[in-house]
């Protein structure tokens, strides 16, 4: 006599030949079957990516720079125009500013043939200290052309988005290697977001930017001179501003909450089968027409 197994709704039972009986959920016998395993996947992790979170459909990639000044492109206050539109050039002026640790939370997601590439839903955020845990605090960053979304559209938006209009991830995308492929993306999402001039796109086709709302109460950085100077003064001044912390209402956002968030926004969670249903519904899948697998 064999062993036989039943599944009703949420508990599988087990039944030896001596009449020895024993039960579990679902989905922690799906999950026994197959246990979690670290796995990079081939991937050679690029330098400062400190945390990856995998589903089947997306990765995300929290890619951590040091404390540093960084050499940017800042729009000039004679600019004629906020941003980029029309035949009009913005007009930019160099800074050299103080940044505490900067995150950038790179999205990858499947193409249509399985291949992971970079998404344009790409957020970024200060932190004054190093990553050490999936429960570390976020903190606002307080940049031009991170944007801030208003409140009928935030829900199902970025939190703080990473303006990439003009940056080609189909081009990105095309390349055949996978561990180029997800350097090169990194490499071209950092370039976008600290190099390419930062300008008032979010002001005007978002609500705002996180520079704009850290501004209003952060004043060593509403004045960009003042910025700078506290920046050649020390150059690790950032990390003793008091930025604004990340939340969504009132609730701290921590890396973990970030990616549940994102993961629920691109339909990505977790979708271990925990009934008898969404069992059945595996087998149905796997053979449409009713023939054995």
């Amino acid at each position: 006599m064999d062993t036989t197994i039943t599944i009703t709704g949420k508990t599988v039972r087990a039944t030896s030949p001596e009449g020895v009986t024993a039960t579990m959920s679902v989905e922690r016998f799906v999950r026994e079957l197959h246990p979690p395993v670290m796995n990079c996947g081939g991937l050679v992790l690029p330098h400062g990516v400190h945390l990856f979170f995998s589903t089947p459909t997306t990765t995300i990639f929290f890619w951590e720079l040091p404390p540093a000044v960084h050499h940017v492109r800042w729009i000039s206050a004679d600019s004629a125009v906020p941003y980029r539109m029309g035949g009009a050039k913005v007009l930019y002026e160099d800074r050299r500013l103080a940044m505490p640790y900067v995150v950038i939370v790179a999205v990858f997601v499947r193409d249509p043939s399985g291949r992971l590439v970079m998404s344009g839903k790409n957020e970024a955020y200060f932190r004054t200290a190093p990553l050490e845990d999936a429960d570390a605090e976020l903190l606002f960053p307080a940049l031009l052309n991170i944007s801030k979304f208003p409140a009928k559209a935030a829900a199902r938006m970025p939190l703080t988005w990473i303006c990439t209009q003009y940056l080609n991830l189909q081009k990105l995308a095309a390349e055949p290697d996978f561990n180029t492929r997800v350097r090169q993306s990194l490499k071209a999402l950092r370039s976008t977001m600290l190099e390419a001039g930062f300008n008032y796109s979010s002001e005007h086709h978002e609500l705002t930017s996180y520079w704009s709302v850290s501004a209003r109460k952060i004043p060593e950085i509403a004045d960009l001179d003042r910025w700078e100077q506290l920046s050649r003064e020390d150059p690790l001044f950032a990390l003793k501003l008091p930025w604004l912390p990340a939340t969504v209402g009132r609730r701290p956002m921590t890396v973990q909450k970030l990616v549940d968030r994102i993961e629920t926004l691109l339909g990505a969670k977790d979708t271990t089968p925990d009934t008898s249903d969404s069992l059945a519904r595996v087998v149905f899948e796997a053979t449409p027409n009713g023939a054995t697998a």
